[in-house]
Formats: structure tokens, sequence, C-alpha cells
């Protein structure tokens, strides 16, 4: 037990949890990104002009980044 205490010990840094948060942050969000555009692109399906749409969309996420 106490191998296993030491071993873990060697791994749950400071560094690393923050590393975690961050990375599970990220994915998070790129989670609830894609489900808004899906939302958007639902809302926008029907409106002729989809092409100065998608343009809006692309800025907008080169502007997220």
């Amino acid at each position: 037990m106490n191998a296993i205490g030491k071993f873990l010990s060697a791994y749950l840094t400071a560094d690393n949890v923050v590393l975690a948060v961050l990375i599970v942050g990220i994915f998070v969000f790129s989670i609830l990104a894609a489900r808004a555009q899906a939302r958007l692109w639902e809302k926008t399906r029907h409106i002729a002009c989809r092409r100065r749409q998608q343009q809006f969309i692309t800025k907008a996420r080169g502007h997220l980044r």
C-alpha cells in the first residue's frame, strides 16, 4: 500500500493537476462549442443567405482561437 502511495505522489504534483484541469476544460469547451455551432446551423438552415452565414461562423470561430 505504501508503494502505491509513493507512486501516486510522484505524479500528483501541482503542475500535473493544473495540466489535467486545463485539458479537461479544453475538452468540455470544445464539446460545448460544437453543440452551439450545431444549434446555430439548425436555426439558420432555412435562411437563403447560407454562404454569408458560413463566413460569419468561420470568422467567429477564428476569433475564438
